[in-house]
């Protein structure tokens, strides 16, 4: 009881030093370089690109350009 309590009273107080991020969202489709209009997958890395996957294969968005990579059997 008393190990939950402090994990719990820890929590708290280093929650309150995490600095609340912005939240910006931006409207992509095929004009701006994406394979397919239907996202399977959305994730972001720690650099910021945003990794978006779909059936016709993965799109990397870095806040300007959009790569496109597809897997190749051969």
């Amino acid at each position: 009881m008393r190990i939950a309590l402090f994990l719990a009273l820890l929590i708290s107080v280093f929650d309150g030093f995490a600095a609340p991020r912005p939240l910006t969202v931006k409207r992509m489709g095929l004009e701006q370089g994406l394979s397919q209009v239907t996202a399977r997958v959305i994730a972001q890395d720690a650099p910021g690109q945003v990794w978006i996957g779909t059936e016709s294969g993965l799109n990397i968005y870095d806040g300007t350009h959009t790569r496109h990579l597809r897997h190749d059997p051969e």
